[in-house]
């Protein structure tokens, strides 16, 4: 029995100090969940339309055209996030290679890519972070449009809404019940949203933990946060 918990120490060592990409969730606690960590990100789904659009990438040689094809890999839309990615305005050839990379998860990345160029008061890298942190929005143009609404948050804090909010299946409703939370300032107001993201009913735990007696506004953060599962700092 030691043998075999000496070699999944190994294991899990070498594979926190590998590039695999998160494993599909597993059985916590159990063998399967350790050795998971090790599975390989999953391959492209369109080969063809990846490396045909990452050869026709101007102002790439050899090695951009392979970090192309790596970071256009998980796209289910490689085409669309590639061609959208390269017109995207004042950024260089690197800059189309981080798009590329940033917005592979979208299922969306025409819709991600002008909602986040469109965005007032970001430059060249702002536009990357958003595109990078609402990749995995399944509504990203309601997500950037309310973190773009949001009272009293500057552009680093409509990015930061962006990223916190992207797990969200209702963004909306999400935005609308925090930024309603009684006694919370700005960076309460993202708290709370990176809190509750994870919640199918975002409404109802923002309001069931905002009525709870005796609770100040950072126990009811804590509340939305537990709720939700969502791990705080």
């Amino acid at each position: 029995m030691r043998s075999w918990h000496v070699f999944l120490g190994f294991l899990l060592v070498a594979c926190s100090n590998s590039d695999a990409e998160q494993a599909p969730e597993t059985v916590p606690g159990t063998n399967e969940e350790a050795l998971a960590t090790c599975a390989p990100a999953a391959p492209s789904s369109k080969p063809d339309e990846l490396i045909n659009y990452c050869k026709a990438l101007p102002g790439v040689n050899a090695n951009g055209i392979l970090d192309c094809i790596k970071g256009g890999a998980p796209s289910p839309k490689p085409a669309v996030l590639i061609n959208y990615c390269k017109a995207l305005p004042g950024v260089n050839a690197n800059g189309i290679l981080t798009c590329i990379a940033n917005g592979a998860a979208s299922t969306k990345p025409d819709e991600l890519i002008n909602y986040c160029k469109a965005l007032p008061g970001v430059n060249a890298n702002g536009v990357l972070d958003c595109i990078k942190g609402a990749a995995t929005s399944t509504k990203p143009a309601t997500l950037i449009n309310y973190c773009e609404a949001l009272p009293g948050v500057n552009a680093n804090g409509v990015l930061t809404c962006i990223a916190n909010g992207a797990a969200s299946t209702k963004p909306d409703e999400l935005i609308n019940y925090c930024k309603a939370l009684p006694g919370v300032n700005a960076n309460g107001v993202l708290d709370c949203i990176k809190g509750a993201a994870a919640s199918a009913t975002p409404a109802v735990v923002i309001n069931y933990c905002s009525s709870v007696p005796g609770f100040n506004a950072e126990a009811q953060l804590a509340c939305i946060a537990a709720a939700s599962n969502t791990p705080r700092p």
